[in-house]
């Protein structure tokens, strides 16, 4: 990761952190660009977990003896679900516009491989 996008993204997670929300952003300078999704919000039953491989990988886990009434256990899940499916919604929307105006681009502009991604 960049180290001038490194301190960004944990100011961001900080913020998202205060205030108890999640989050999903991508920023970027001049020349980089990267991202970071926050989702260990108190109303949210995903957590960022180790896996066995070393990889982090994001776990929903929600067992009924950590909540006190049913009722709730089912509202977080249902949040978290909702969080997931909203990204998804926003993402596939970002790339609904990115696409095509890549693509007009690409006709005056040869971009291919350039991408600021570390």
């Amino acid at each position: 990761m960049n180290k001038d996008i490194l301190p960004v993204l944990d100011e961001i997670s900080a913020v998202l952190k205060k205030h108890d929300m999640v989050g999903l952003v991508i920023v970027g300078n001049a020349t980089h660009c990267d991202w970071r999704m926050n989702v260990e919000a108190s109303w949210s039953c995903a957590r960022f977990e180790e896996q066995a491989d070393g990889n982090v990988g994001i776990r929903v886990r929600a067992k009924r003896e950590e909540f006190p009434s049913l009722g709730e256990q089912k509202q977080c899940v249902e949040r978290t679900i909702g969080t997931f499916v909203t990204f998804q919604h926003w993402l596939r929307k970002m790339d609904e516009q990115l696409d095509p105006l890549l693509v007009a681009i690409s006709t005056q502009v040869d971009f291919l491989g350039k991408s600021t991604e570390e």
